[in-house]
């Protein structure tokens, strides 16, 4: 199912600095995008699609929520629904924070940097320690070479025992028990966007391998790594590329056909809140 609403059109939007290096375009939409030729992230092209396993998630999420709230003295049917979905739209918030404090992390851990005093943090350490043997880069802004989308890819590395390089993806999240064993969820939307940035980077014309990494944030467990096959690398993105398509279509953009602005900046007239 194809999701086309409002909340596709924002989100991250990247161009070209003057120094021809990918950068993202403060306060910006599809409006302004379209005059200063910016692209889409993948998450926001790949935000089209209708995410089956985050719909449960959040539905769930929800169904927990209002069986532990007590509706409050006075208070009717819509009044209540709609503080439930505030705190469920709380919890969110907090997810994505952590997430992005994970990212830091992990950031600041492959450049050899002193991370925070943490356990989830040092379970996180104890993993690259025994898993990646070298750092190309962590943290990169990419442009695709169409211009078509560009994104933050979280770390190219060399894994052990495997050969080539791999673009890694940290991927915080609640575990599941199945069998009586804690496991992460993997979902289509991971590989898919994995895929599409390893079409971004340029080694040698060769293509890294991709790999999800899921943090548990219910304990402090080490990670779990799914290495994605070549077959499932190369479905995603021929998966990715359609969806692609299908984005320019329905925003009636394609920015592959326009030129990259150095530095836009909007009139404020444009801009939007970040």
């Amino acid at each position: 199912m194809v999701v086309n609403n409002p909340n596709t059109q924002g989100g991250h939007w990247l161009t070209l600095d003057e120094n021809n290096e990918p950068t993202y375009v403060p306060n910006c939409d599809l409006r302004v995008a379209r005059k200063v030729g910016a692209a889409p992230s993948v998450t926001g092209v790949d935000g089209i699609l209708e995410k089956t396993g985050l719909n449960i998630w959040k539905q769930n999420g929800i169904a927990r929520i209002a069986i532990h709230t007590d509706r409050r003295e006075g208070e009717n049917d819509d009044e209540m629904v709609k503080r439930i979905i505030a705190d469920h739209k709380t919890l969110n918030k907090d997810a994505m924070t952590y997430g992005t404090y994970i990212h830091d992390q992990a950031e600041k851990l492959l450049n050899k940097q002193t991370p925070d005093d943490e356990p989830f943090v040092a379970k996180l350490g104890e993993w690259i320690e025994e898993n990646v043997v070298t750092v190309y880069w962590a943290e990169k802004t990419l442009l695709h070479a169409t211009g078509l989308y560009g994104g933050r890819a979280d770390a190219l590395v060399e894994l052990k025992g495997q050969d080539g390089r791999f673009l890694l993806d940290w991927k915080s999240q609640k575990f599941g028990y199945r069998n009586g064993k804690c496991s992460p969820h993997w979902y289509d939307s991971y590989v898919r966007q994995l895929a599409a940035y390893a079409d971004c980077v340029g080694v040698n014309n060769i293509r890294p391998r991709i790999a999800s990494v899921a943090i548990n944030t219910v304990a402090p467990t080490l990670p779990v790594i799914k290495i994605w096959t070549e077959a499932q690398q190369a479905n995603a993105l021929r998966q990715f590329m359609l969806v692609a398509e299908l984005w320019c279509l329905l925003k009636k953009y394609d920015p592959r056909m326009v030129t990259r602005v150095a530095n836009p900046k909007p009139k404020a007239k444009e801009a939007i809140a970040a």
